[in-house]
Parts: C-alpha cells; sequence; structure tokens
C-alpha cells in the first residue's frame, strides 16, 4: 500500500476518533443540561407549590374573624328567630364557608374531649379536676389548621383527669 494511502487513511482514523469523542463529549454534556433542566423544573414546582401552601394559609387567616363571627352569630341565635328566614340564610352560609374551606384542605382542630395537645391547641384556663392526663374541656375559640400544618390553634380550657 502506498505511504500516501496509508497516510490518508490514518488521517481519515484520526478525524474519526476525534469526531467520536467530540460526539461523546457533546452527549455528555446534553445529559448534563437536560438532567439540571429536570432538577430545575422540580425545584420550581416545588417552590410554587410552596407559595401557594403560604398565600392560602394568609388568605384563611385574614378569613377566620369573619368565620368566627358567623359562629358566633349561629351559636347564640335567640329560640324566636330560630325560623326566621334570615337566621337561616346565615346559618347557610356558615356552612358553605366550611364546605369550601373544607375542599382547599383547611379544616376545624377537634378539641372538646380530646388530650390537650401543645401544638394544636393553646390553654387559656384550667378547670378544676384530679389526675395527670390534661383533657380539653371547653373550646373558646376553633383552631385551623391546613392539611397539617396549624393555621390558628384552638383556644381551650383544661381540665385534669385520672386516665
Amino acid at each position: 500500500m502506498p505511504k500516501q494511502i496509508r497516510t490518508r487513511k490514518q488521517e481519515v482514523g484520526s478525524k474519526a476518533s476525534g469526531l467520536d469523542k467530540k460526539i461523546e463529549e457533546l452527549t455528555t454534556d446534553l445529559q448534563r443540561v437536560h438532567a439540571d433542566f429536570v432538577n430545575y423544573r422540580r425545584r420550581s414546582e416545588s417552590e410554587q407549590a410552596q407559595v401557594m401552601k403560604i398565600a392560602k394559609q394568609a388568605v384563611v387567616a385574614k378569613l377566620l374573624p369573619l368565620i368566627d363571627n358567623l359562629e358566633r352569630a349561629a351559636n347564640h341565635l335567640p329560640k324566636e328567630l330560630r325560623a326566621n328566614t334570615w337566621a337561616k340564610g346565615v346559618a347557610q352560609t356558615l356552612k358553605q364557608t366550611e364546605k369550601v374551606l373544607k375542599e382547599l384542605g383547611v379544616e376545624k382542630i377537634v378539641t372538646r374531649g380530646q388530650r390537650f395537645d401543645p401544638h394544636l391547641h393553646e390553654a387559656v384556663g384550667l378547670e378544676d379536676g384530679q389526675g395527670d392526663t390534661e383533657i380539653v374541656a371547653d373550646e373558646i375559640q376553633t383552631g385551623w389548621k391546613l392539611d397539617d400544618q396549624v393555621i390558628r390553634p384552638s383556644l381551650v380550657r383544661v381540665r385534669k383527669i385520672m386516665p
């Protein structure tokens, strides 16, 4: 085989080897960029969900005094007004509000008869009783949570009982 052909084959082989290395390099770079993009998208979606949750909590926290007033109105309705359509409308508005909150993942914190939990309840009074176990005796203000995050703890009176 003439020297010129051998040199030409070596040149082509060398170029092909260089191109293979370049293709491998570019493939690795593309895989890295793709992985970075997937991670960025996941992080972005997670941050967006967190911002939505914080915004939802803030809106619900602003609405809680309104809901408290509706509950007070419904709970202190005089007997002579129970058949009144306006009073029934107020009670229905409260039920509808609670339904919407439940659809958003917001729910009341269960209190009466439950073991006192400082993460869910805020004690504002202690009733006479004996024992070591603290039980919620009365709820003064409803507490609310979004998923497992407390928006506002329940204000409660606690009683000690025997287990």
